[in-house]
């Protein structure tokens, strides 16, 4: 049983914008630009407004939640959204779609959360300023939700950059490679002291000149300091290589 209200029951602020927007306008779809123009600068982005040939004007929620991207880039981030959303695919499936897109256009470092199953998201996020977006579509709807649209499902997108962890591999990354460039060199400069000298001639062996004699002892000294550095490096390499294991891993539940 349905019972008709003697008077309007949007908000007061909405039913401002539609009358100073009808005052503005000439055609019904320039209504709807003013509508939704007057909406955004005052409510915030993200709403959507129809107007209809009896000059009713169909307004719905706002649908970003939280947002600090710049309106082209913005605008972009929600056309694929919104199309993501109407698709029958599992929030994965969304978000590994959605992540490459981001990859592919805006470079590395994005994150993305996709819940279907509730529009409550819990957690802090640590995002660089201009890349955050939170939205909220309908899901694609099936036959037994048309049936009955009080169950119909959202689909929540959380969207941002933050290189933390990815700075920090790479560096981790680099470091481990140089130390074991600078290892290999130890090495080589290991095994050119070992085979630059006599051993025999370090004790000052009457069969070796002093010349042979200082040359041996320098080898000697150069072969030590060689050895050292060597097993300094490759213990600092591991000790690296563990670290970006641990890194890789917590990417991996980000």
């Amino acid at each position: 049983m349905f019972a008709v209200s003697s008077r309007p029951t949007v908000p007061l602020a909405l039913q401002t914008a539609v009358e100073r927007g009808a005052k503005a306008a000439k055609t019904l779809k320039e209504l709807a630009t003013v509508v939704q123009a007057d909406l955004d600068d005052k409510q915030g982005r993200g709403w959507h407004v129809v107007a209809g040939k009896d000059f009713a004007v169909d307004i719905r929620y706002a649908t970003v939640m939280e947002s600090d991207m710049l309106a082209p880039f913005e605008s972009e981030v929600l056309s694929v959204c919104q199309r993501l959303a109407v698709t029958p695919d599992d929030s994965d499936v969304l978000c590994s779609t959605l992540k490459n897109w981001l990859t592919q256009q805006y470079g590395h470092t994005w994150h993305v959360v996709v819940s279907t199953g509730s529009r409550d998201l819990v957690g802090a996020v640590h995002a660089n300023p201009g890349t955050l977006l939170d939205v909220v579509f309908a899901k694609a709807l099936s036959s037994q939700t048309n049936k009955n649209p009080q169950h119909q499902q959202h689909v929540r997108f959380l969207v941002y950059q933050h290189g933390g962890f990815e700075a920090s591999l790479d560096l981790i990354t680099l470091l481990h490679r140089v130390c074991l460039v600078l290892a290999a060199m130890a090495g080589a400069l290991f095994l050119f002291y070992r085979l630059s000298y006599r051993p025999e001639c370090i004790e000052n062996d009457t069969t070796c000149t002093d010349s042979d004699h200082v040359k041996a002892i320098a080898g000697d000294f150069g072969q030590f300091v060689a050895t050292i550095v060597l097993v300094v490096l490759i213990g600092t390499a591991s000790l690296l290589r563990v670290s970006r294991n641990a890194i890789r891993q917590k990417v991996k539940h980000v």
